[in-house]
């Protein structure tokens, strides 16, 4: 009987130390870290060199974990460049359903010798503004704010 007893309390002392075994490398990197981090993907980084630099800036424990949560929610493509606030408190699930949603920032390009009504209609087709935000944008500056280049721009700056 306790030979019954010692296997039973081996296996439940191996089988909680497999689940834990399972679940730290998808667990967050610092449950006591800062709140939150400014993460940029930049315009045409490739899936592999942004899971490197989650990883590098401690974003997430596991690489190898993390891509696996991405392929099981689906999200299995490149990254959309932009900024993201993540932070090292966030699981590989948390922090690929954030990064599933989208940037907070997006990167707009703006063309040299566009015109303040050409930019704001690239302002309106890249942060989705309305035609009364693109009109509060032509109302409130003067040419010349925007020069040649491209910006992170946030997706909540209104016109």
């Amino acid at each position: 009987m306790i030979e019954f007893l010692n296997f039973r309390f081996v296996g439940a002392f191996l089988a909680a130390g497999l689940l834990l075994g399972i679940q730290f490398p998808f667990g967050a990197p610092d449950s006591s870290g800062e709140s939150a981090q400014h993460f940029v993907v930049p315009i045409g980084a490739s899936r592999e060199e942004t899971i490197s630099r989650l990883k590098t800036e401690k974003l997430i424990r596991s690489e190898r974990a993390f891509r696996f949560v991405f392929f099981l929610r689906a999200e299995y493509g490149n990254f959309r460049p932009g900024g993201y606030d993540l932070s090292p408190r966030f699981s590989a699930w948390s922090l690929v359903g954030v990064l599933g949603r989208g940037p907070a920032e997006v990167w707009v390009t703006i063309p040299e010798g566009k015109r303040k009504e050409e930019i704001a209609e690239i302002m309106a087709g890249a942060l989705g503004w309305s035609p009364a935000e693109s009109r509060a944008f032509l109302s409130a500056g003067e040419e010349g704010h925007y020069f040649p280049d491209t910006y992170l721009v946030p997706l909540r700056e209104g016109g």
